[in-house]
């Protein structure tokens, strides 16, 4: 016969649910370009405000950097308005969050129609990317490295008097 479980308790189906949903959230990056035709602080407003719609959707921002004014590697143009306007140059900023899957589509969607935005990209990202990684020394380095010392060319120890006739040698000749 199957145990009754108290209230409070969570049955062995309702825990398995619920890590199901916990593993739900997955780590992502956005990427993105603002018009440069705002300033610098408007650029900033703009991905508070973003980090602020991450955190209401139920995600949380784990690295993040603020918007800079930085030249593009080529021209990108925008549409808008009824005219078509060109730029060299863009605020970019980036964010990793995580974020459950079923909601990164309708985030992707909301920053797309953002008025500012120039260009977006969001991408999945591994877990351990905010870990930072031990760098390793390949082994094709680490031989490269060593020296081998020959007995024969091994430093002697050398009185006063020998160095100073072997400079006088060097000297006279």
């Amino acid at each position: 016969m199957a145990k009754k479980e108290s209230k409070g308790e969570l049955s062995e189906e309702a825990k398995v649910l619920l890590s199901e949903n916990e593993s739900d959230a997955k780590l992502y990056e956005l990427g993105f370009h603002l018009v440069p035709t705002i300033t610098e602080e408007a650029a900033v407003a703009k991905f508070a405000e973003i980090t602020a719609k991450i955190e209401k959707i139920g995600g949380s921002v784990k690295l993040s950097k603020n918007p800079e004014s930085r030249p593009l590697a080529y021209e990108i143009s925008k549409s808008g308005g009824g005219k078509k306007e060109k730029y060299e140059t863009a605020f970019f900023g980036f964010a990793i969050f995580e974020m459950k899957r079923d909601e990164i589509s309708a985030f992707q969607k909301w920053v797309n129609i953002i008025p500012e935005m120039l260009r977006s990209l969001v991408i999945e990202v591994p877990k351990d990317i905010l870990t930072p990684k031990e760098r390793r020394i390949p082994q094709s380095h680490k031989e490269e490295t060593k020296r081998t010392t020959d007995p024969s060319t091994e430093a002697k120890p050398i009185n006063e008097v020998e160095l100073d006739k072997t400079i006088e040698q060097l000297v006279i000749e």
